[in-house]
């Protein structure tokens, strides 16, 4: 067999394998980048729920109801649950989102004594 007429991968068998672990960490890379978009748009919609856990525990206080409503927590957790296509599992989602749940509400709790120590001063 004459060499000049081998293919570069041909002469060296490591060759293939280089190209291809280069393309792999190409997508990889690029499949980063996009879970990177969408935790960055995750954490601006997390943002802006509690935001509204803020207004709905003004507007509780104010009525004076209790903030930790258990009862709402089953219907959001109901209401993820439904609507969930996969692939996460109904018990991920549900987890997930008592996690949040429970971040909010230590959110509120923190927001609320903020605004009376404020009051005081």
């Amino acid at each position: 067999m004459d060499l000049l007429r081998l293919s570069k991968s041909q002469q060296n068998p490591t060759f293939n394998y280089e190209k291809k672990m280069e393309r792999q960490e190409k997508e990889i890379a690029g499949w980063r980048k996009r879970i990177d978009k969408i935790d960055r748009s995750i954490v601006q919609q997390l943002n802006k729920r509690a935001f509204c856990v803020n207004k709905i525990g003004l507007a509780k206080k104010q009525i004076g109801i209790n903030v930790y409503s258990p009862k709402r927590e089953n219907q959001v957790l109901r209401n993820v649950t439904d609507n969930n296509k996969g692939p996460f599992s109904n018990r991920a989602v549900r987890e997930i989102f008592s996690s949040i749940m429970l971040e909010s509400r230590k959110f509120e709790h923190v927001k609320q004594k903020k605004k009376t120590q404020n009051k005081r001063k």
